[in-house]
């Protein structure tokens, strides 16, 4: 089975908030983004309309309640704020044309016309295209297994419907701002490359991989280091999604070692992240039992750094990051 390999937006909207974290008197910004990153949206749209008129905060807000509008698909709005960030911020062009982009992108691929819903998720395909039966039922079944998986293994349960958007062959290179090789990735939405003929189990550990993401986002609430989002993923994906024996290899980094970004490398390079962050997380798993991993992300859902969430969750076993 192929590694899956995902790539995140978010990292663009954090690196901004932390922008913003500099300036002064950021009690009322911070509460903003705690409202952003735990999707409380219509808390976050109201804080807001104080926060755009102060200048040390006015751009970040203005970006991240784009964003929100973005997941929320109201794309009206969100691109009406980015045009006007364009004319208030000119140096800023560059960085928000990219923003516009991807609105425009997802403005021509999704209609409501061409989707299919439960009171978990809702399914999107391009519009006009002929619903594909037999994809829809597989997507259906496994987003509802990952769905019920998830929640057992992660304790947590999405209180919103799930976006789900399924790109058959040259759409995802087309409509998205991930790499094709990818084959999926979650960006606040589930964005999934669907091939024909697609090996089942592919589709699967995709659609259970993305699904994890977004739990790992919900637990803990955005603070959490790529790499061990990614081997989480992979681990939850492969075990409890494709039900594999994952075989063990000494790793060849520590968990310091990982770029934060992974966005301009190589794909062979990311190739060698996620594997080398996948058997970093066996070998903690190996030494302590699987419980550890909710324990972690638990910790980092309550502000602690990696470091601290992970010896919280290791001191039960009399262990701590230097023993590994």
């Amino acid at each position: 089975m192929s590694i899956k390999r995902t790539l995140f937006s978010f990292l663009v909207i954090f690196t901004l908030i932390s922008q913003a974290l500099l300036a002064e008197g950021k009690g009322e910004f911070d509460l903003f983004v705690r409202y952003y990153r735990e999707k409380d949206y219509a808390m976050a749209k109201n804080l807001a309309k104080n926060l755009v008129e102060e200048p040390a905060y006015r751009y970040h807000v203005k970006v991240i309640l784009s964003e929100i509008y973005f997941q929320e698909n109201d794309l009206y709005y969100a691109e009406n704020l980015l045009k006007e960030l364009m004319e208030e911020y000119p140096e800023k062009t560059a960085e928000l044309q990219k923003r516009l982009d991807k609105v425009y992108k997802e403005r021509h691929f999704v209609s409501r016309d061409s989707s299919d819903s439960n009171k978990r998720f809702v399914i999107y395909w391009r519009e006009g295209q002929q619903k594909d039966e037999e994809i829809l039922s597989l997507v259906s079944r496994f987003a509802d297994e990952a769905y019920d998986q998830a929640g057992k293994f992660f304790e947590w349960y999405p209180e919103t419907q799930i976006q789900i958007i399924l790109y058959f062959g040259s759409e995802y290179n087309d409509y998205t701002i991930f790499p094709v090789w990818s084959q999926g990735g979650y960006d606040g939405k589930l964005r999934i490359m669907v091939r024909k003929p697609m090996a089942s189990n592919l589709l699967k550990e995709l659609i259970f991989h993305e699904y994890a993401h977004l739990v790992i986002q919900g637990v803990t609430k955005g603070n959490c280091p790529l790499w061990f989002n990614e081997a989480v993923a992979q681990y939850f994906s492969r075990i409890y999604g494709t039900k594999e024996e994952l075989s063990y290899e000494k790793p060849e980094y520590n968990y310091l070692q990982f770029p934060k970004n992974w966005l301009s490398l190589p794909q062979d390079e990311v190739k060698r992240l996620y594997k080398e962050s996948l058997m970093i997380l066996l070998s903690i798993v190996k030494k302590s039992d699987p419980t550890v991993i909710l324990s972690t992300l638990k910790a980092l859902g309550a502000g602690k750094n990696f470091e601290e969430a992970l010896n919280s969750a290791l001191s039960i076993y009399g262990l701590n990051l230097k023993d590994l």
